[in-house]
């Protein structure tokens, strides 16, 4: 895979670099056999990152199937999935911005999905935004109160 890197400018203060790699998620599932440990130590590391910088967000869709059900990450699982709400996506772009991510790094940037990876371990952080009475990321939805 690739590592070449490439900066997008968010403002002319605020610049991301993004690594790019191949991304296409049947050929991840089938070539990165999913480490727990490592995905379980990512997640809390990164949510620890996310706290420390006033980020609001949580587990969504597979990881929190995993935690629910199981009270682990689902091992057949190809990554973590993750949701902040579109109001602190400038705060999550500033975060991003920070040269102090320990260790991670973005892979893949959006306006809907942006994923950081550690370790060979995927994070995907989903943007919800306010829509009338429901949050939407793409296609998905979260009732909003």
């Amino acid at each position: 895979m690739a590592n070449k890197s490439k900066k997008i400018f968010i403002t002319k203060d605020l610049q991301l670099d993004i690594y790019e790699k191949y991304m296409d998620s049947e050929v991840l599932s089938a070539a990165n056999d999913f480490d727990i440990k490592i995905a379980r130590k990512n997640l809390i590391q990164f949510s620890n990152l996310l706290d420390n910088f006033k980020i609001n967000h949580g587990v969504i869709y597979g990881t929190l199937l995993g935690l629910y059900r199981d009270g682990d990450l689902i091992k057949y699982d190809h990554d973590v999935d993750i949701y902040i709400l579109g109001e602190d996506f400038y705060n999550l772009l500033k975060f991003l911005s920070n040269k102090e991510l320990c260790g991670f790094k973005i892979i893949r940037f959006t306006n809907s999905l942006i994923s950081v990876e550690k370790d060979n371990e995927y994070i995907d952080i989903f943007i919800f935004r306010k829509y009338l009475f429901f949050r939407k990321c793409g296609p998905s939805l979260i009732l909003s109160n």
